[in-house]
């Protein structure tokens, strides 16, 4: 939530200082939770959900958060630096975005050909 680097870097720099300067008032965010934030700058969303869903566990509950949205786009998240399996997290978020039906839209957002590959498999099959 930091604006650290990869997703969130990324996130971050789109955003502008707003987006860090709230995550830090937010006290935080342990693994397998999630928080809502405003999009500041960023043209790609009216809000975010910072989240830690690092592990297996963690990871389907802090993405159903977003349930109440109409439309979602799930990064890569903590496939890079954190280690977390790309294929278990492909899976994680198809299946979240795939079950539930108030969504409009749901995007998977790639950051590499491979990880693009695995998405395109489990949506294809």
């Amino acid at each position: 939530m930091l604006g650290t680097g990869g997703v969130d870097g990324a996130i971050h720099r789109a955003a502008g200082p707003e987006l860090l300067r709230e995550c830090r008032q937010l006290g935080g965010c342990l693994t397998g939770e999630a928080r809502i934030t405003s999009a500041y700058r960023s043209q790609l969303a009216r809000s975010f959900v910072p989240s830690v869903p690092y592990g297996t566990t963690a990871a389907p509950k802090s993405l159903n958060y977003c349930a109440a949205a109409m439309s979602i786009a799930f990064p890569t998240i903590s496939t890079g630096a954190y280690g977390f399996p790309p294929n278990l997290a492909a899976t994680i978020a198809v299946k979240t975005g795939q079950s539930n039906s108030r969504l409009d839209l749901v995007r998977f957002v790639c950051f590499d050909r491979a990880s693009a590959e695995i998405y395109e498999e489990l949506l294809s099959g």
